[in-house]
């Protein structure tokens, strides 16, 4: 992210801070946001990342993320069922926010598109339908005075659809709650 993208994302984010109530999941329980990340399979990615808590410990986690290069790219969407089993674990003190660690499972399908030179020099270029399951682990920090949060995540998992393999994905984001 270019330095200017960057700095008007934290303008609009105080923005909204200065104006916003508490967090509180039952009030405000659909979170939206932005993240990048990367992955050993599917290489750097940016997208979009909606967060729907059921309750104060459960929470439906979903992104759509695209991927972009000279001679791939993509796009994948996945769902993830979230237990924050660990909200306490963190001490944030009195005056901050929590801070929970989290486990979940989940489910990612997604389209890659990569071109290659053939034999005949000539550019050609392959589709490949993926689809797999994931079980992310992280650590988000809840603002206590505010609708936002911010969130690492770690997901390793298995893609079982075109072929068999390890999959392991890093996010970083936030999100703000509505």
């Amino acid at each position: 992210m270019t330095k200017s993208v960057s700095r008007l994302l934290s303008l609009l984010l105080l923005c909204l801070a200065a104006n916003a109530s508490a967090l509180d999941t039952q009030a405000h329980p659909v979170g939206l946001g932005f993240f990048v990340g990367g992955g050993i399979t599917h290489g750097g990615a940016v997208g979009l990342h909606g967060r729907y808590w059921l309750n104060e410990q459960n929470l439906l986690s979903g992104a759509l993320t695209w991927t972009f290069g000279r001679t791939w790219g993509g796009g994948s969407a996945s769902l993830d069922y979230v237990l924050q089993q660990w909200p306490d674990l963190i001490d944030m003190g009195p005056d901050a926010g929590k801070m929970p660690l989290y486990v979940g499972v989940g489910a990612w399908t997604g389209f890659w598109t990569h071109r290659w030179r053939g034999g005949s020099g000539r550019w050609r270029r392959d589709w490949d339908l993926s689809m797999g399951g994931r079980v992310p682990l992280g650590m988000a920090y809840l603002a206590k005075e505010a609708p936002f949060d911010a969130f690492i995540e770690l997901a390793p998992g298995i893609q079982v659809l075109t072929s068999c393999l390890f999959t392991l994905d890093v996010m970083i984001g936030g999100h703000y709650y509505f």
